[in-house]
């Protein structure tokens, strides 16, 4: 919109034109914009939808990775995943990114753990971690979402795919270690980055499209090849921010792709800001930044495949390759205007 509205006045010399076009272009955004919205009301709510439960334990960063917090802080998101009295019986339990703050797949006993929880629950738990791939020649570490069980077994695994430089890895490793560098995050050495769409394939309900922390604000990580999922679920940890404006960004953000996939939204963060957003991108049940807490919500319908999940970017890349057209059009009939 900030290119179309910089090139009116180019297409249009006259002042009164150029500010007429402006005002046209927001008008049509805005209006369309509204008008879907409108279209949205008594929409979005499936009674027969998956009830999800999300556990926002708000554990400070400081204490996160700490040993004498790490049994703690699970003991209280396991205990925060079982409803109380009155509460419907959830059939997916979301825990925010690296809330286990252990090796996932190599930690038998806190899947029983959790496996117990989903048992009693008949659920699926579905939770942040990290977690390991080891081979006789390399190890490799993952910031995953992982889906577990009544079993206690690990049924399907997204890994995060768009790493974060000197946060999660640290570029360039083998020059600029040398000199001294290392990564800012806590944890001796890099993620590897994950392969794959990232869809968790959940057992009698519909597949989740898994955001790990940032790659939320990437359109294309939300995008997929093949089949399109039911849902779209978003672990992240925003502790680091602490109360400043980066979680409400984090947050605003996000609820861009649920607009653009026209998919429902689970959002699980840390600390905040967690969230269920429908697929007009409306917020259906949120809890607040710093508040420990728990949202209790049926999944949203999912809407009509947008132009943009078919498309992408290319409608907008041919729309600002006819605005160049027009404005190197206009600029030339001002010239021989001008010569004349």
């Amino acid at each position: 919109m900030v290119a179309v509205g910089a090139a009116v006045p180019c297409v249009c010399p006259r002042h009164w034109e150029a500010f007429a076009g402006i005002f046209v272009l927001l008008g049509r955004v805005m209006g369309g914009g509204g008008v879907r919205l409108h279209m949205a009301e008594g929409t979005g709510t499936d009674a027969s939808g998956p009830v999800v439960r999300v556990v926002q334990a708000n554990v400070p960063q400081r204490e996160k990775w700490r040993p004498e917090w790490i049994e703690p802080n699970f003991a209280r998101h396991l205990a925060m995943s079982l409803p109380e009295a009155g509460e419907p019986d959830p059939d997916i339990v979301i825990w925010p990114e690296t809330s286990a703050t252990f090796l996932i797949n190599e930690h038998a006993g806190a899947r029983r753990r959790i496996g117990d929880v989903a048992e009693r629950l008949d659920a699926i738990v579905i939770t942040g971690a990290p977690r390991v791939e080891r081979t006789a020649t390399a190890t490799r570490a993952y910031n995953s979402a992982v889906a577990i069980d009544g079993r206690g077994t690990i049924g399907a695994t997204a890994d995060k795919r768009h790493l974060v430089p000197f946060g999660e890895y640290l570029p360039l490793r083998e020059i600029l270690s040398r000199i001294g560098l290392d990564k800012l995050a806590q944890g001796r050495g890099d993620f590897s980055a994950g392969t794959g769409e990232g869809i968790l394939d959940l057992p009698g309900l519909p597949d989740a499209k898994a955001l790990i922390c940032y790659e939320v604000i990437f359109d294309d990580e939300a995008a997929t090849d093949g089949p399109r999922p039911g849902w779209l679920l978003s672990l992240t940890n925003d502790a680091w921010f602490g109360t400043l404006t980066g979680p409400d960004q984090h947050f605003a953000m996000a609820r861009f792709r649920a607009v653009e996939q026209a998919l429902p939204m689970v959002r699980a963060a840390g600390t905040g800001i967690s969230a269920v957003v429908d697929a007009y991108g409306q917020v259906r049940a949120r809890l607040r930044l710093g508040e420990a807490g728990v949202i209790s919500a049926r999944l949203p319908q999912s809407g009509q495949q947008s132009l943009f999940a078919i498309a992408g970017d290319w409608p907008t890349v041919g729309m600002c390759f006819l605005i160049l057209v027009m404005a190197i059009a206009g600029k030339t009939t001002i010239r021989r205007r001008v010569v004349r």
